[in-house]
């Protein structure tokens, strides 16, 4: 007797009771979760391989079929949902790969034109910076003034205007002529997802005066909404407020000034600014609220809701963020409208597939992976953290809840902001704590005022009175403060990021596995992780090595020879482009400045460098007649060869540089002026220049800045690495 009750306790053995897990299993399986990363492979894997991503179905398919044939030989009754669940996925990956090659294949459609152009549109968004206005045109009639060809498309072409006053409304239709660039589909080594996303395929600079109004056409019902909040909110506020209340409300910060925006951005709470989940969640609390009081029925309340949650998104020019926000809260509702237990990871999978569906190019948007990022992070992380933070003695509750949500978005998010912004703030966490719910409370207010403003217009300056006093006292602090001493930079995650998120599913409560498990996985992959990094950011073994950067004629080259940092300049500098990549490399000191190009390119070059580091000595060639009127860097106007920073260079023209670079000779070419006779050969060439005068120097390797068939450039690669070792060069990708 005593026996058979033996054998009864170890036949109901615990369920839990196992070696390496808790549970019946490691995983809960999330069949949204699996299609939505299917899909997002597929694009993935099309961006990478094009066509032949279609054949890793071919390679993935039997292996998979194969292990659940092996199940059902087991006698699994799972194997019969894992081929389903397999075919599914398979489709989904061949789908999501065929979206984004007909994506891509749409855009390629609107004919490339190039050169001085007669261009007509209707107005269909406007911004501004604080040097510019920015009008974007659709409807367009293009006519090629070298050829005349006509292209007739609905992309769209971003005009830039600088100084003066141009006042088009939404849905003027103008005419004007003006230098016409388009927007390559793969451009500096990515794909151009802003302007495929933003259907731009065009942008020009042109002046004031050159637009000709010829009609008016009636703008659609979000841009004519946008644009009366806009009208309402600045003429109830100052400028500069309105900016900043425009912002929060339609997520468009095209109207805030520049060093402000930077602040926040310094800050990390930049993305108040971004229409997401704290945005859509309070719009969503405040309509509940009101018709809960309404007393209405619950089906009803969810139309009306959902109507007004989407009508929201829609002004918002229904951004990545605010489409995921809004997926995620009809999933909400309708799982709480059926009575069915709501999954927040299914909830943003849904999302998540739901914005690839109908873009596959936001995978590559830095707002879609920040949203999905910080949304993700909350929901994996968030509640883990909480409960840890709460078995401190005398932690409160919801600071505990605070803590763990607002570390987990920082965790997720972290990689996201080092590899797209090159930095990311060191009290970004504390700010996001301590800044968030009061912003929260003030966009409530201000939300809850402006939509009586834009109702009651003519009370607007009224109704908007205590909503800018919360919003000016909210903001203070990060508009004074300095921000920038508080960044980490000076590396970057690449394909790391990918091991950077598996460990963070590992760690989670998402997988079942014991402690001692976790503990030599999280061990493991923290080792391989490091070692990745290094090899990544670390260059070993060279004795010296340059990188070669460009973005749209912003061109420039960083020497690190000997300890120093010798940077050169080909052509027109761009303020955004040289402090991203300073941040990127952790550059705040640079030894020598050489400018090539003309006496306006020097000229400018050095007041925006010396804006995100300090520059040593600069040289200009004695040709240029460059005037110097700076006091606190010493310019050096040179002729013949001389010394820079231990490295022999010599201005072989007047916009041309040789550098023996460690025994390696390189030529550096902005331009090449008509008369000149010639160049010296070189082991390299790097230039901003593409012409016939070229193929008269005997090169070992030659780097173009912008696109050229069948050569190495920036515009195809992206930045580019040189290494020197032992007098010989190499030439990668830059990470």
């Amino acid at each position: 007797m005593k026996r058979r009750k033996e054998e009864r306790v170890v036949k109901f053995k615990r369920v839990d009771d196992h070696l390496l897990f808790y549970g019946l299993r490691v995983v809960n399986f999330r069949p949204f979760l699996l299609f939505a990363l299917s899909f997002a492979a597929g694009i993935l894997c099309c961006y990478l391989f094009g066509f032949y991503a279609f054949l890793i179905n071919l390679i993935i398919l039997p292996a998979l079929v194969g292990f659940i044939f092996i199940l059902r030989k087991k006698g699994r009754r799972i194997a019969g949902v894992f081929l389903a669940c397999t075919a599914a996925a398979c489709a989904i990956f061949s789908i999501g790969s065929l979206a984004l090659a007909v994506r891509i294949a749409d855009f390629e459609t609107a004919g490339a034109v190039s050169g001085e152009c007669y261009v007509e549109g209707v107005v269909k968004e406007i911004a501004e910076t604080s040097d510019s206005k920015v009008y974007t045109l659709g409807d367009l009639t293009i006519v090629s003034g070298e050829t005349g060809e006509i292209v007739r498309t609905d992309y769209r072409i971003r005009i830039y205007i600088y100084g003066g006053e141009t006042e088009l409304s939404l849905g003027t239709r103008a005419i004007f002529n003006t230098e016409v660039t388009t927007y390559e589909t793969w451009a500096y080594g990515h794909i151009n997802a802003s302007a495929i996303l933003d259907r731009v395929r065009y942008f020009a600079f042109t002046e004031p005066d050159s637009f000709l109004t010829v009609g008016q056409e009636a703008p659609d019902v979000f841009g004519l909404v946008g644009q009366h909040i806009r009208e309402v909110v600045f003429s109830g506020m100052d400028d500069s407020a309105a900016a900043l209340a425009y912002a929060m409300l339609t997520g468009n910060a095209g109207f805030m000034d520049e060093d402000v925006l930077q602040n926040f951005r310094y800050g990390g709470v930049a993305h108040i600014f971004a229409v997401s989940g704290l945005h859509i969640g309070i719009v969503y609390f405040l309509l509940s609220v009101l018709f809960k009081k309404l007393r209405l029925k619950l089906w009803l309340r969810f139309i009306l809701i959902t109507a007004g949650l989407v009508f929201y998104a829609g002004v918002c020019s229904f951004s990545p963020s605010s489409v995921r926000a809004l997926i995620m809260c009809e999933v909400m509702m309708a799982m709480k409208f059926k009575g069915v237990q709501y999954d927040r990871l299914n909830s943003v999978s849904i999302a998540a597939l739901a914005v690839l569906a109908i873009n596959p190019v936001y995978l590559f948007s830095v707002g879609f992976i920040l949203s999905v990022s910080a949304a993700g992070g909350i929901i994996v992380l968030g509640a883990h953290l909480s409960r840890n933070f709460a078995r401190i003695p005398h932690m409160p509750r919801k600071l505990a809840f605070a803590l763990g949500t607002a570390l987990s978005a920082q965790i997720c998010t972290f990689p996201v902001l080092i590899d797209f912004f090159g930095y990311i703030s060191a009290i970004s966490f504390a700010l996001n704590l301590l800044f968030i719910p009061v912003i929260s409370s003030v966009y409530a207010v201000l939300f809850v005022a402006g939509v009586l403003a834009s109702v009651l217009p003519f009370a607007s300056a009224a109704l908007l009175f205590i909503p800018e006093y919360f919003l000016r006292l909210a903001v203070l602090p990060i508009i004074m403060a300095d921000f920038r001493f508080w960044l980490i930079c000076g590396f970057s995650f690449g394909g790391c990021s990918l091991l950077w998120y598996f460990g963070v599913y590992f760690l989670s409560d998402k997988i079942n596995l014991r402690v001692w498990v976790k503990a030599i996985g999280a061990t493991l992959l923290s080792a391989v992780f490091v070692c990745l990094m290094v090899m990544r950011n670390v260059s070993l073994g060279m004795d010296g090595y340059m990188t070669v950067h460009g973005y749209y004629g912003s061109n420039f080259v960083l020497i690190h020879e000997s300890g120093n940092i010798i940077m050169i300049s080909l052509g027109t500098p761009d303020s955004d482009h040289i402090e991203k990549i300073f941040l990127k490399e952790n550059i705040t000191k640079i030894d020598a400045l050489v400018s090539l190009g003309t006496a306006s390119d020097a000229n400018m070059v050095l007041p925006i460098v010396l804006e995100n580091a300090q520059v040593k000595k600069m040289y200009v060639n004695a040709e240029l007649g460059f005037t110097n009127t700076y006091q606190t860097v010493q310019v050096q106007e040179v002729s013949g060869f001389f010394d820079c920073s231990g490295m022999d260079m010599i201005f072989s023209a007047e916009e041309a540089l040789y550098v023996n670079f460690g025994g390696a000779d390189v030529l550096f070419v902005e331009n090449i002026a008509e008369g000149t006779e010639g160049l010296p050969d070189c082991d390299l060439m790097i230039t901003a220049y593409d012409g016939d005068f070229l193929q008269n120097i005997n090169t070992g390797e030659e780097i173009y800045f912008e696109k050229s068939d069948g050569k190495m450039s920036v515009y195809s690669l992206g930045d580019l690495q040189i290494g020197r070792r032992d007098g010989i060069i190499s030439v990668k990708e830059a990470v």
